[in-house]
């Protein structure tokens, strides 16, 4: 189930928050949430690294001496960012006596913190700030820290039913934010504080018993969505909502309502480090441009590939590049080409583009029809196959047929009409050449009859 974070810009709405609160004020919804926001404990991850981490069992091997916290009962040289104090809150005015550190009921060890309320100080509530708490570190010892997985983990126990209410809080001051808020109520109700379905409202969990020890643990994860409580082991329950992403600090606070008492030891607040920095994978590579939301920068590697901090590749310019390299021909990627194939000669064939970019010659063209009489067809380079001139068949005899024989491819010529007389034919002639010859020589000697 994907988990809403809320990050800088929630101070408005939950400035409030980062104080005691009276379990009325806040107007305690007891709702049960569906089974499927039922986890499993598991250990919260993230990119590794080394972040803020510190345990205590308020010991005296840790520098720890019963009495006010306020007081010179810590560690010795206490103080700054390297080796922070816990720093109490109360009032106004000031306790001079709670929280302290106690004796009577440690989970582990000899000793803990344990708040009571003090009659020195009027009743609280969240419009009067009558309350007592602790904080670790205290505000001018707080290192931000990076978003990150946390897990903060402590034991409790509260001692009777009514007087007080108390709250466990997990808290990202450089945010403005707390991070997780719990509520361990008079009447014996476990709450926490989320915003499901845009409402805030404390969620009525589990119930907590007097004079028994539990085990509680926050896990926090915002690289992956989880905000997760338990208690004592077992099945916990997940939020719907991150507010910080971090564990900068520890509170510990009741409303000083006279009665009961509230114990803490074994407390712990580990970091496994930040999350791992997503950014925008561009790719300008025209065969693969495009752009993936939420990577890491090591994952967005290549030639054409650029990573930006930008998280959306909404936010990010991702220009397409031609790719065209070793290309001969086909798309470059950005709607264009890379080359043409077609070198205009129709009679070598069309030239076509392969897969992998590569020009490949075409066919040639086969203009020959297989036909002798229409000529010899030839291809030009623009127009493609031109037709034949046919032979030419005349022989120059007028009195022959002229004709082309497609199957022999030759010509004929037909020389019917140009017949040479017979040995039979010749010799009549040379006959009444003859005839002719002689009665003109005939007639030619007689003489005409004078008398």
């Amino acid at each position: 189930m994907r988990r809403n974070v809320c990050r800088v810009g929630c101070s408005a709405i939950f400035s409030a928050l980062a104080f005691w609160a009276g379990a009325t004020s806040f107007g305690i919804q007891n709702l049960l949430l569906p089974a499927d926001k039922e986890v499993d404990p598991v250990q919260a991850t993230s990119a590794g690294g080394n972040g803020w981490n510190y345990s205590s069992g308020f010991e005296p091997s840790e520098g720890f001496v019963p009495g006010f916290i306020g007081s010179n009962v810590q560690p010795a040289g206490c103080g700054g960012p390297a080796n922070p104090c816990w720093f109490a809150f109360t009032g106004p005015p000031a306790s001079q006596a709670e929280p302290h550190i106690d004796t009577s009921n440690p989970h582990s060890g000899m000793q803990h913190l344990r708040i009571s309320s003090d009659p020195q100080v009027p009743p609280g509530n969240i419009y009067s700030g009558n309350f007592i708490g602790a904080d670790f570190p205290s505000a001018e010892d707080i290192i931000p820290q990076p978003a990150g997985a946390y897990l903060m983990g402590l034991s409790f126990s509260i001692d009777h039913y009514s007087g007080q209410s108390f709250r466990i809080q997990a808290q990202a001051p450089s945010q403005s934010n707390f991070t997780a808020a719990m509520l361990f109520s008079y009447g014996g109700g476990i709450y926490y504080l989320d915003r499901c379905d845009y409402h805030i409202e404390w969620i009525h969990w589990r119930s907590w018993l007097p004079r028994v020890h539990n085990q509680l643990r926050i896990e926090l994860d915002p690289c992956n969505g989880h905000l997760r409580f338990f208690l004592n082991g077992g099945t916990g329950r997940e939020a719907c909502e991150i507010f910080g992403t971090s564990i900068e600090q520890v509170a510990i606070v009741g409303d000083n309502q006279p009665g009961a008492t509230l114990d803490v030891d074994d407390l712990i607040v580990t970091s496994e480090g930040p999350c791992p920095v997503l950014g925008a994978c561009c790719d300008h590579n025209g065969l693969q441009q495009g752009c993936v939301d939420g990577v890491l920068e090591a994952d967005c590697i290549g030639t054409d590939k650029v990573w930006s901090a930008q998280t959306l590749c909404q936010d990010v310019e991702c220009a397409c590049l031609q790719e065209c390299t070793d290309r001969q021909c086909g798309g470059d990627g950005c709607g264009g080409n890379c080359g043409s194939c077609l070198d205009g000669n129709l009679c070598n064939g069309s030239e076509s583009c392969s897969s992998n970019g590569q020009c490949e010659p075409g066919v040639p063209l086969v203009c020959d029809n297989g036909q002798y009489c229409d000529g010899t067809e030839t291809c030009h380079p623009s127009f493609g196959c031109v037709g034949g001139t046919p032979p030419n068949c005349d022989d120059g005899v007028n009195c022959t047929a002229d004709t082309c024989d497609e199957v022999n491819d030759t010509c004929v010529h037909d020389n019917a009409d140009c017949a040479i007389p017979t040995v039979s034919e010749w010799g009549l002639v040379v006959l009444t050449l003859a005839l002719l010859i002689a009665g003109k020589a005939f007639f030619g000697l007689r003489k005409p009859n004078t008398a």
